[in-house]
């Protein structure tokens, strides 16, 4: 194996090594935000869906016959 050969593929190897530190430090910082940020979208949804349920409600339980959106 030439020597030429040898610093084509240690180069490519040392950059493949480095864009995979890269890539794995990228996502361990970025996975966090990224839940954080749809739990605050789930419970806005869940609060905007339950003020939306709260005029059907009653306390025996929901009401059937007024229980359709227009």
């Amino acid at each position: 194996m030439s020597i030429s050969l040898r610093f084509f593929l240690g180069y490519f190897l040392l950059i493949g090594i480095g864009g995979y530190i890269l890539l794995n430090t990228f996502m361990t910082e970025l996975r966090p935000g990224v839940r954080q940020s749809m739990e605050d979208t789930m419970v806005d949804m869940s609060n905007l869906l339950a003020e939306i349920a709260t005029p059907y409600v009653t306390d025996n339980g929901i009401l059937i016959e007024s229980s359709r959106l227009d």
